[in-house]
């Protein structure tokens, strides 16, 4: 199992910061600066994201919890601030629950604390099928970049269908993507900094 994450300089107590589902460690980028003034920053992309190892099948809060006990182990190896949001925010929870001697503050923001249990989050349509579709176009052995944007929309308040996104807006965000890796083909929107 990796588990990609970035460090920041060793500058006090340690903080371990965990994006929400479908987010990644660059969302914390504004904030790191200021972070790593005071603290040693640690922040990661749990599996499934990023260059973290994706295990189509394996995702539960358990599952991802017992990786985030082992990287508190095995890489901070001090009671740590665990930071959540959303998803993340749970996982804070779980953390402080499962592992307190390796937790010594849980910040636990906008939690989907009742919305997170099966079977609600199934009956939540806009949330079960960005994760549905999700799993099935983004797998890495037939990443589907096209298909899964194909697939998104937004709810109507009302409206029992979602409103799908324009193809002609699914190909300009997929345009955007193909032109990056055109014009900076070795800059990569995620990188490895470092991995249990």
């Amino acid at each position: 199992m990796i588990l990609n994450y970035v460090e920041g300089p060793d500058n006090g107590p340690p903080i371990l910061f965990i994006p929400g589902q479908t987010e990644f460690w660059q969302g914390y980028k504004l904030v790191i600066p200021s972070f790593t003034k005071h603290y040693h920053v640690f922040v990661i992309n749990i599996r499934g994201h990023g260059k973290s190892t994706h295990t189509p099948g394996e995702y539960s809060y358990n599952i991802i919890g017992e990786d985030l006990k082992e990287f508190l182990e095995r890489v901070i190896k001090k009671p740590t601030i665990i930071s959540g949001l959303s998803s993340g925010a749970i996982l804070a929870i779980w953390l402080a629950a499962n592992a307190p001697d390796s937790v010594s503050t849980a910040i636990s923001e906008d939690p989907p604390l009742f919305s997170s249990m099966w079977s609600r989050i199934s009956d939540e349509k806009y949330m079960y099928r960005i994760f549905e579709t999700m799993i099935v176009a983004l797998d890495k052995s037939q990443r589907d970049l096209m298909g899964y944007f194909l697939a998104q929309g937004i709810p109507k308040p009302g409206y029992e269908k979602i409103f799908l996104i324009p193809p002609w807006i699914a190909k300009f965000i997929v345009g955007l993507f193909e032109l990056n890796k055109k014009f900076r083909p070795t800059k990569k929107y995620d990188c490895a900094i470092g991995s249990i």
